[in-house]
């Protein structure tokens, strides 16, 4: 290859990579819009529902579904052909699927020791980076906090 082809060839390709970036965030955009929509369902559903007259509690209407979140990363698993690997795939879904939950509800995170721990770095790698964290200075205080629905 010449000296002059080589940049346009290089050219050539960031230009496709910029296209192919710009397809990306109009999709995960369309795809935060739905996660929005999926919110405003939940919340309507919340609002129709009767009160528990026990508890004079509304049941609760589960803005986060773990379930759900397996099914869609074993989903991109399988149909990942390469050349990212599986484990990258996940990642990257893993803060998708974070982002666009903060959108319906943002999740709080109990964890044991201060900030800067493997213990929130363990949250971060389960549940993305767009949940707040609370670190708690004793397992009993986060059991505590995830019994009051943190």
């Amino acid at each position: 290859m010449s000296d002059h082809a080589q940049p346009t060839a290089l050219s050539h390709i960031r230009q496709q990579i910029d296209d192919i970036d710009a397809q990306v965030l109009k999709l995960l955009n369309q795809r935060a819009q739905c996660a929005q929509q999926v919110a405003e369902i939940k919340q309507a559903q919340l609002a129709q529902s009767p009160q528990n007259s026990e508890t004079d509690a509304t049941p609760a209407i589960k803005f986060y579904r773990p379930e759900r979140e397996a099914q869609i990363l074993r989903r991109m698993m399988a149909e990942n052909t390469g050349p990212l690997q599986s484990s990258q795939i996940t990642r990257i879904y893993r803060e998708i699927i974070s982002s666009c939950l903060s959108l319906e509800e943002t999740l709080r995170i109990a964890f044991l020791g201060p900030e800067g721990t493997f213990t929130q770095a363990a949250v971060h790698k389960h549940f993305g980076h767009a949940v707040n964290t609370l670190p708690c200075e004793a397992i009993d205080v986060v059991f505590r906090e995830v019994e009051a629905g943190q």
